[in-house]
């Protein structure tokens, strides 16, 4: 979710209370990229009906106060100094959802072997807004890993 003590933002709010079916099916999607083209009918449609798929537990995930569950989905601080792995975040500069600058900067000073890249004209779904620049970072990211 991303720093300890990040607020929730309010689009993460919203998407958490995100009505099942379309009009909450494309107000979640467009919060969540920036490039608005992405958000066509058959991407609300297959969002729509995964929502009313899963309704009834998605809302009973994040009931109100949504706060608290972010909260509860941030790692320590402690628990971040003790991660040894590699870390590699990908973050999309205009993401709303879980800001750069409250939820993924912060983040820095804890972890201890940690890459950052920032994508810009890019919201929360980096893998879906720029998805050739996000997996050459993966993909190299993975590879050098394993030669260590």
């Amino acid at each position: 979710m991303g720093a300890p003590g990040a607020p929730l933002s309010a689009d993460l709010d919203a998407i958490w209370a995100a009505p099942a079916g379309p009009p909450g099916a494309r107000d979640m999607l467009s919060r969540l990229v920036l490039d608005q083209a992405l958000v066509t009918d058959a991407a609300v449609e297959a969002r729509a009906a995964a929502m009313r798929a899963g309704a009834a537990a998605f809302a009973s995930l994040f009931p109100p106060p949504r706060a608290r569950w972010a909260d509860d989905l941030t790692l320590s601080t402690q628990t971040l100094a003790a991660i040894r792995a590699p870390v590699l975040l990908v973050h999309g500069a205009d993401d709303r959802v879980t800001p750069l600058a409250t939820s993924t900067l912060p983040l820095l000073e804890h972890l201890a072997d940690v890459r950052l890249h920032v994508l810009g004209r890019c919201g929360h779904v980096p893998a879906i807004e720029h998805p050739h620049e996000f997996w050459q970072l993966l993909s190299g990211f993975l590879r050098r890993d394993s030669r260590h």
